[in-house]
């Protein structure tokens, strides 16, 4: 049996619905006994650690907790990398907040490779993995606007105050995903989100770039690009959250985008 790379993106685990955190373990968990499988790499969003939420929102979840027993359980068999979002900044997080995050999940095999995720894999196309939001202008002013508000008023109230705006954004109480805006403003999601994928497979194909294959996410949209001549792949694992349900697996055939 040949060798398969899961990848996925965006899972949000704290804020999906029932529904979706049901899909979610299970999804997990479905990989614990394929023998197939050597590698397992969130990248990025697993949880909200920064921006709209913060750490004491990942400890105080049960549906987070039960996610963190299955890594556990994976990291026990596999290698499980959880790279770098925009909503998990493992790297830039203070250091007393990321040891209370690591101590909660207390499962020191999982690896914590910072923005960018690459492990050569016999038999395997070579492929690196990052969460994209490097390619989204507007991450860095919504971290400088909600870093600011946790030094005036505190984590707490920053985290409420910011899915407060985000609610208020669209008029939607569980907040807005790309999926929605889409529906709600289509000009939007095709000059943003268009933009960002032309972005990631610009980087792509990029000739200082050596890699075969380029997993991303952030945009929650999934998308497969393909250049045959060259032999450069992006693909996006578009997102778990209810809206597709996507994942990336990759083989020696190349990666393909999977619905759970």
């Amino acid at each position: 049996m040949g060798r398969t790379i899961i990848a996925a993106s965006d899972l949000h685990a704290d804020s999906a619905s029932p529904a979706v955190q049901a899909a979610q373990l299970q999804f997990l968990r479905s990989l614990v006994n394929r023998t197939d499988v050597p590698c397992i790499v969130s990248v990025g969003d697993l949880w909200s650690l920064a921006l709209d939420g913060s750490v004491d929102t990942v400890i105080r979840n049960s549906h987070c907790a039960n996610v963190r027993d299955v890594l556990r359980q994976l990291s026990e068999s596999k290698l499980v990398a959880l790279v770098d979002g925009n909503h998990d900044p493992y790297s830039t997080m203070p250091k007393s907040e990321l040891k209370r995050f690591t101590d909660w999940l207390a499962a020191p095999k999982v690896l914590f490779p910072g923005a960018g995720f690459n492990k050569r894999f016999a038999g395997l196309p070579t492929a690196y993995f990052m969460h994209g939001s490097q390619f989204d202008p507007t991450t860095d002013v919504w971290k400088v606007i909600t870093d600011a508000l946790r030094q005036m008023v505190g984590a707490k109230r920053a985290e409420a105050f910011a899915r407060w705006v985000v609610s208020i954004y669209l008029k939607w109480k569980s907040g807005p995903t790309p999926r929605m805006v889409r529906e709600r403003d289509p000009d939007a999601y095709a000059q943003m989100v268009s933009y960002l994928h032309e972005r990631m497979w610009q980087w792509t194909l990029d000739k200082q770039n050596g890699y075969e294959i380029c997993v991303m996410g952030h945009t929650h949209f999934d998308e497969c690009r393909h250049k045959e001549l060259s032999n450069k792949t992006y693909v996006n694992c578009g997102a778990f959250d209810g809206n597709g349900n996507t994942y990336v697996e990759i083989t020696a055939d190349g990666a393909r985008l999977v619905k759970w």
